[in-house]
């Protein structure tokens, strides 16, 4: 896939630079060939010179946009990893067809200024600010607009290295900057002659030579005494020590003390870490985090070699075949860990009750689905091991699969989160449009995250199974459920790791994993550091499978008293489903939501509806087709009676047994009515409207 865009972006760029838009907008509203007037330039200044300042005008904000646009959308699809390389490749592309059209046979192209400006615009937006200033500058004192191109083009080349910290960028800049003074060579001829010399000299040194101290950070008291401890360390330090090591050990010592999520790579570690994420190995079956003190924390897969060799969530890793990861960040932690699949690592770990244990761990490759499907009686139990790429789809199959079977049973427990963005995806499945996923609080702003699809399943009743081993994405997943009243939750309060962290490249190669942002819930709680309490909490290390799967029979299907204290629904008439309108009683309209093959997935439907639906005093009740036998009829009825919900017979339709759940009972069809719940998401695609007669 990145192949593919090195390819598209770099081409389609290049095409976009070669659009003459000067000439085009001369000939059609000046109705001449620019190329045939004034310097014979397409540019703006050339245009405004000829056709006057409003074309000038236009072509300038066009010639910029042809190298803004490729950039921005290269800035918009390219991954972290390759964003710098591509960008700087797609803006010099675009600013290189402005200079040889392919449409002009690869001669009368412009100079390149307007076009390498929109580049930056994008870019780096102070780096273009501070290019804008100088050439200002360079026209205001020399009053010539070539004066202050070439300023701007030297000014560019400074100050993107300075703000973008990046040696590839900085090249690209470098590169414009030189072709833009080859391309003004008459235009540097002209001044050279035209005015003072030193006056043209005197324009760069005024403009430029302080551009490095105005663009670099302003070097403070504080960092100015840094660098002299650092340069004093180097000098007088006992055993020697080099400015970088001095470096990285203070930066590692102070995101260990203030932040454990974050951390500090060498450029050499940070090699490695890229390396590991595209090499054909792979780790130990579990991820690693840090908890308050540094140390670093195993959170094995369900079902992972790490499992196997008996490691618990919350185990305190020491050491990975005899090298010490005590004071490693978790990203080094993971790497170091990983090797070719089917070696074993030995690894000293610290369990909860304080005992040292040495294991012998196998490196396997996580399982390619991440879904596992168990079907019960009483329920669908879906258990999910992490959030992958084809999470989405292999709950949508697990759903359909179950939809024979309503409760469904989502098992967290052990997910230590993994993609962030695949976990939102899945929320989607389950929420309403435009409800709140998760917000991510950072300094600046709070950004909400929402639904803005149309989900897949909004009715079936949903229960979440969590444990102190639920983590980071997983948490999300399930702040999304809960808080939006889409899930009940049962078992222990998740770990609590509520924050984003972001990749910074660093010039020298090194890089900074920064925690940026909180996650907060729907409602906007912060988590982090304090975990998702369940719905429904269950004690005790001892608990078994089977008690929690008791405990959700127990919430699948509640107690005949409660069931039977509901206020029943009002009494409706005998109804009978009618396919032909003229057929005898009168003629009334309901809306079917529903259809069910039993009588207690019916009852389980309406209750969670009635729940939601009671706020608009929505009349529901349940209309029972297909019987020949009256006897069996009449026990459905009464099963429905006794839990308070109103049921009708339809003793003319010859089908298959089937349970319909109704919302109301109208003299005719109210289409804003359907409108407006189908809005609300108390009705999804599949309800109709259904006529009915009294007996």
């Amino acid at each position: 896939m990145n192949s593919v865009r090195f390819l598209f972006f770099p081409i389609f760029a290049y095409m976009l630079g070669s659009i003459p838009c000067g000439l085009i907008l001369t000939k059609c509203f000046a109705d001449s060939d620019i190329r045939r007037h004034g310097s014979g330039n397409i540019g703006a200044t050339n245009v405004r010179r000829v056709a006057g300042w409003k074309l000038g005008v236009l072509t300038l904000l066009a010639d910029m946009a042809k190298g803004a646009i490729p950039v921005w959308l290269a800035m918009l699809i390219t991954d972290h990893d390759s964003l710098r390389f591509c960008i700087s490749i797609t803006a010099f592309c675009a600013f290189f067809g402005h200079l040889y059209p392919i449409f002009l046979k690869f001669k009368d192209g412009g100079k390149g200024v307007a076009t390498a400006a929109g580049t930056f615009l994008m870019i780096s937006p102070m780096t273009f600010l501070t290019a804008i200033t100088v050439f200002i500058g360079g026209v205001v004192l020399t009053r010539r607009i070539s004066a202050g191109s070439l300023a701007a083009a030297v000014a560019l080349a400074i100050s993107s290295p300075i703000f973008t910290q990046s040696g590839i960028i900085g090249g690209c800049a470098l590169l414009m900057a030189i072709l833009i003074w080859i391309r003004h060579k008459d235009n540097i001829r002209r001044l050279l002659s035209g005015i003072e010399p030193a006056l043209f000299m005197m324009a760069l040194c005024i403009f430029i030579c302080p551009l490095s101290v105005c663009a670099s950070p302003v070097m403070d008291e504080d960092v100015q005494a840094y660098l002299q401890a650092i340069n004093e360390i180097e000098k007088n330090s006992l055993e020697p020590i080099t400015r970088r090591d001095i470096l990285a050990k203070s930066l590692k010592a102070y995101l260990k003390l203030t932040d454990p999520f974050s951390a500090y790579l060498t450029p050499e570690e940070y090699d490695d870490f890229k390396s590991s994420q595209k090499s054909g190995y792979v780790g130990l079956g579990m991820e690693f985090e840090a908890d308050a003190s540094g140390r670093i924390l195993c959170f094995p897969y369900p079902e992972g070699s790490a499992v196997k060799a008996g490691i618990r969530t919350g185990d305190i890793l020491e050491s990975a075949d005899g090298q010490d990861m005590t004071e490693l960040s978790p990203f080094m932690a993971a790497v170091k860990s990983m090797g070719k699949e089917g070696t074993e690592a030995v690894l000293k770990i610290l369990q909860k009750n304080g005992v040292r244990q040495e294991v012998r761990v196998k490196r396997a490759a996580p399982p390619t689905l991440s879904v596992r499907v168990e079907k019960q009686d009483e329920f669908t139990l879906i258990r999910i091991l992490s959030f992958t790429g084809t999470t989405r789809q292999e709950i949508q199959t697990a759903l359909a699969d179950a939809k024979d079977t309503p409760p469904i049973i989502l098992d967290l427990r052990g997910n230590p989160g993994g993609d962030l963005y695949a976990a939102t995806d899945c929320a989607t499945l389950f929420l309403e449009k435009d409800k709140t996923i998760v917000g991510v609080r950072s300094r600046a702003e709070t950004k909400l995250y929402k639904n803005m699809t149309i989900p897949l399943n909004i009715r079936t009743p949903i229960y979440i199974w969590q444990d102190e081993g639920t983590a980071n994405a997983a948490e999300v997943f399930i702040a999304a459920m809960i808080e939006n009243g889409r899930a009940q939750s049962v078992g222990k309060k998740t770990l609590g790791k509520g924050v984003r962290q972001d990749i910074t490249e660093l010039a020298d190669g090194s890089a900074l994993f920064i925690t940026t942002a909180w996650l907060q819930t729907p409602e906007g709680s912060l988590y982090h550091a304090k975990g998702l309490e369940p719905t429904h909490l269950l004690e005790g290390d001892s608990l078994q499978r089977e008690q929690y799967l008791a405990r959700f029979c127990e919430l699948i299907e509640p107690k005949t008293a409660e069931s039977a204290a509901e206020k029943p629904l009002k009494s409706l008439p005998p109804l009978i489903l009618i396919d032909k309108p003229k057929a005898a009683g009168k003629l009334s309209w309901t809306i079917q939501f529903g259809s069910y093959s039993s009588p207690d997935a019916a009852i389980t439907a309406l209750k969670q509806e009635k729940s939601r639906k009671n706020s608009r005093n929505l009349r529901l009740w349940v209309q029972i087709i297909g019987y020949k036998n009256d006897g069996d009829a009449q026990k459905d009825l009464k099963k429905f009676k006794k839990e308070g919900i109103d049921a009708r017979l339809d003793s003319e339709q010859e089908a298959a047994i089937r349970y319909g759940v109704m919302i109301g009972l109208y003299p005719k069809k109210d289409d804003k009515l359907f409108k407006a719940l189908k809005k609300d998401g108390l009705i999804g695609n599949d309800a109709y409207w259904v006529p009915v007669r009294e007996n």
